[in-house]
């Protein structure tokens, strides 16, 4: 088995300047820790994308593809039993819904665990369909539990289960649950203790203090790096990055 080794947040700030300092250290500025941190975790989000969702950008492969991008996003993959409540929709059909943590950020995949029409299966694999009206009308895309199968779409933070004459709601247990596995949004990670024995505002106003250290394995920060590198170099452009830098001299200015 192999032990994963997790980067202090020290050390992707040193890494970060050392990188910085590579590309060209007499055109390149001073970067404040605060300046760091949010392009550090601008890197954590985009570099998450990249493994969880491979076509939105040229690389070869993507999430549970190979044991490497498994590895990488282990770290933030989290398994959690929600709670559904029963609905009726305007032509009748019942759904139940859960809503999502507050740290949701991508679908892996899921099972309904409950008692549909007496049926001695407990479990049912949940499959995601884009239109509710596609999995009314379509005997193939609906809820079956004779198939183990219940169809279901992700609206906004919550996820819709269908129901079908196969596959009723009434008498649902409250015992039931949804048993989600998701990538979380990674903690948001910082050195604050190093700019301030006080901490420092984020552009959002909330105070820091102390340090918070990434998640992801060590290979996995050393991609991440080199990714903030890029945006702070200007390869990888991020509108977000500028609007972010005045916030947080806003917000620090008080």
């Amino acid at each position: 088995i192999r032990k994963l080794i997790i980067m202090d947040i020290r050390e992707l700030h040193y890494s970060f300047k050392m990188k910085m300092n590579k590309i060209d250290s007499n055109q390149n500025r001073s970067f404040l820790i605060p300046e760091i941190d949010f392009l550090l975790n601008e890197a954590q989000l985009l570099f998450t994308e990249w493994c969880y969702n491979p076509r939105r950008i040229p690389l070869k492969s993507g999430f549970e593809v190979n044991q490497g991008m498994i590895d990488d996003l282990q770290a933030i993959t989290v398994n959690e039993l929600l709670v559904p409540t029963i609905f009726i929709d305007i032509d009748n059909t019942k759904y139940i819904e859960a809503t999502f943590p507050i740290d949701y950020l991508h679908f892996v995949r899921a099972h309904l665990i409950a008692e549909i029409n007496e049926c001695p299966r407990k479990e049912y694999r949940i499959f995601i369909k884009q239109h509710d009206d596609i999995i009314k009308n379509d005997p193939f895309q609906k809820s079956s539990a004779t198939w183990g199968e219940a169809a279901a779409e992700i609206r906004g933070k919550k996820i819709r289960i269908i129901g079908s004459s196969d596959f009723d709601f009434d008498g649902l247990p409250a015992s039931s649950k949804v048993n989600l596995i998701y990538i979380k949004k990674p903690d948001y990670i910082h050195n604050a203790a190093d700019w301030s024995v006080n901490g420092y505002n984020d552009i959002n106003g909330n105070l820091l203090t102390g340090r918070v250290n990434p998640e992801f394995p060590d290979q996995s920060c050393i991609k991440i790096v080199d990714i903030a590198v890029m945006i702070a170099a200007g390869s990888i452009l991020t509108p977000n990055y500028q609007t972010a830098i005045q916030k947080f001299s806003f917000n620090n200015s008080q």
